[in-house]
């Protein structure tokens, strides 16, 4: 019997794609952003590795420890959420900053 997280392939990264290069030792949000340069198949045709260009240098990396960002592409085919409060700010809203009173413009995150 065969484990079922095996039976499928869960994403395949290509040449030119953009992944985050996981790390257990630091938040999500500081991942670095790598571009993909090369993938590495094994001998039974399925992508192990990739070489990786990132700001600090080129890396070698196990795909595992990556997560492949969606594509312009594959973001506009989604449906739209009308109650979203995520987004970009509307009229470019700028609002003062109750720590040190400066003017800033709000920024809100998009979920993943």
């Amino acid at each position: 019997m065969y484990r079922a997280k095996w039976r499928t392939s869960a994403q395949i990264i290509c040449k030119n794609d953009l992944v985050l290069v996981k790390d257990e030792n630091i938040l999500p949000m500081l991942w670095p952003l790598a571009g993909v340069v090369d993938v590495v198949m094994g001998k039974d045709g399925v992508c192990r590795v990739s070489d990786l260009k990132t700001s600090l240098g080129n890396i070698r990396m196990a795909v595992t420890r990556l997560c492949l960002l969606p594509l312009k592409e594959s973001v506009e085919r989604l449906p739209p959420n009308e109650g979203s409060t995520f987004g970009p700010p509307k009229n470019n809203q700028l609002l003062r900053s109750p720590a040190k009173g400066a003017l800033c413009r709000r920024r809100l995150l998009v979920p993943c």
